[in-house]
């Protein structure tokens, strides 16, 4: 998410993958817990596809949440905000790597980490009208 936030903030499409290196060895590295250097990797590879998927599927995504969340202009939506629903989007609509139900969870926790106040409700309010839009049932997922 803050990758992404840092790309959409510099609208910088060149190099992806020396960007998304950078990004990793400095900031996400020190953070993982796990000395297992091919866990590390995994992780990292995870995290690249999701940042390279949800990059790529910007406009899509942003054409889904214009669609999807009356009154909200993607332009217009908090930049951390914005991050958050794209990567949810691409990880659970689109990609279908994370089912629903933990999505939501799992974006509300990190809107609740990097977001401002009124976050939480709004990403989860936005998820859901998003889900409706694109008729899934949250008992279903």
């Amino acid at each position: 998410m803050q990758f992404l936030y840092s790309l959409d903030k510099t609208q910088s499409r060149n190099d992806f993958d020396s960007a998304f290196n950078l990004f990793f060895d400095l900031v996400a590295y020190n953070a993982i817990t796990i000395t297992d250097e091919a866990m590390i990797a995994e992780i990292k590879d995870y995290c690249k596809f999701l940042a390279q998927g949800t990059w790529d599927a910007k406009y899509k995504i942003d054409e889904i949440l214009l669609r999807a969340v009356a009154g909200w202009r993607p332009d217009s939506m908090n930049a951390v905000d914005l991050a958050i629903l794209r990567l949810t989007i691409f990880e659970s609509f689109l990609s279908l790597k994370l089912e629903l139900k933990p999505a939501i969870s799992e974006a509300v926790s990190i809107a609740r980490l990097f977001g401002a106040d009124k976050s939480p409700r709004f990403v989860h309010g936005a998820i859901a009208k998003i889900a409706e839009y694109l008729n899934i049932n949250q008992s279903e997922a």
